[in-house]
């Protein structure tokens, strides 16, 4: 079942920003953004553009 959904952003300073959530008390921590952002990004370092799945605190986050 999807609990929610977010939509991300990367400034250079703050890092992860999150631009958009649905639903609107739907939360996750700033460690978490970062994690999930860092990893998509060092995906697509070697061209991987394919949804990647991340196994966090038993729940699972998947990043396009």
């Amino acid at each position: 079942m999807v609990l929610g959904s977010v939509l991300l952003s990367w400034d250079t300073k703050l890092g992860a920003i999150l631009e958009v959530k649905h639903p609107d008390n739907f939360e996750l921590s700033n460690s978490l953004l970062q994690k999930v952002f860092i990893t998509h990004s060092f995906k697509e370092i070697y061209q991987e553009q394919e949804l990647i799945q991340i196994d966090y605190d038993n729940q699972i986050i998947l990043s396009k």
